[in-house]
C-alpha cells in the first residue's frame, strides 16, 4: 500500500489516503489504535485517494480516475 496523503480532522482522527483507498486510524480509550476502511463497500472505479478533506463529521475525498 502505497500512502498518498494524511488528515487530521478535528477528533484527532487520522485519515489515510492510499493506493488502495481511504483508511482510517482512530484510538480506542485502552489506547488501542484500530485501522478501518470505512468506505469499503463503495464501488469506485479507481481507489487511489488523491485528496483528503474533513469538515466536522464529514469526510470528502477524492479519487484518481484513468482514462
Amino acid at each position: 500500500i502505497k500512502i498518498i496523503n494524511i488528515n487530521i480532522d478535528e477528533n484527532d482522527r487520522i485519515w489515510i489516503g492510499t493506493d488502495k483507498g481511504l483508511f482510517l486510524i482512530k484510538e480506542e480509550k485502552n489506547g488501542v489504535f484500530e485501522t478501518i476502511k470505512p468506505f469499503s463497500d463503495l464501488d469506485l472505479q479507481n481507489n487511489e485517494v488523491n485528496t483528503i478533506i474533513t469538515k466536522k463529521d464529514t469526510v470528502f475525498f477524492a479519487t484518481k480516475i484513468k482514462f
